[in-house]
């Protein structure tokens, strides 16, 4: 099934044209964007019972928001079947954190309603439950946020545990470092 929405934000640069496809009883959009001058981007968009979403994209812009559980994988020239592949892999990943995906309404008012949603979550920026604030920088409004890096990917964990060994081992041996430097140098007395 493919839907068209053509959104135009005020200057006729900003307009673009969504065209949405779905399976019957699926849970990913597949939209491709086209904006001015024929400049377009493949995306494979799916939302979990949690309330997290995955974006996988061909857009090299696109980056995870952690604080609000917005799981983006950039792949700029990937094609469509890899794409797809990729979309595939880290939905499989991210049902076992944050539930399954959810099925769509494959109507046209259904894609604007998801899109929509989407459009308001990323004005918002509000954080998901589970992201502690950390710290807001005064000067530019940033904010830092809490997160368990080891949901990212199932490769995740891996990473950061090889990560957490190698530091461990630093610490022990500059500490051991330290205690053989912190003693008094032996020396002898002269006669």
């Amino acid at each position: 099934m493919g839907i068209d929405e053509r959104r135009n934000l005020g200057d006729p640069r900003d307009a673009v044209v969504v065209r949405a496809y779905a399976q019957n009883g699926g849970t990913v959009w597949a939209a491709l964007l086209l904006g001015p001058y024929g400049n377009g981007t493949v995306e494979f968009i799916t939302k979990f019972k949690k309330g997290a979403t995955l974006t996988v994209t061909t857009n090299m812009t696109s980056r995870d928001e952690l604080f609000r559980l917005a799981f983006k994988s950039p792949r700029p020239g990937m094609a469509v079947s890899p794409l797809w592949k990729e979309s595939e892999r880290r939905t499989a990943w991210l049902s076992k954190i944050h539930g399954a995906p959810l099925k769509l309404a494959l109507t046209a008012k259904g894609l604007a309603e998801d899109v929509e949603e989407s459009i308001r979550r990323q004005e918002l920026k509000v954080p998901a439950k589970t992201c502690e604030l950390l710290l807001t920088v005064a000067d530019d409004g940033r904010s830092c946020y809490s997160f368990d890096g080891r949901t990212l990917d199932a490769s995740a964990s891996e990473i950061i545990d090889g990560a957490d060994r190698v530091m461990k081992d630093l610490a022990t041996r500059r500490s051991a470092m330290s205690s053989v430097h912190s003693s008094p140098a032996p020396f002898s007395a002269a006669t």
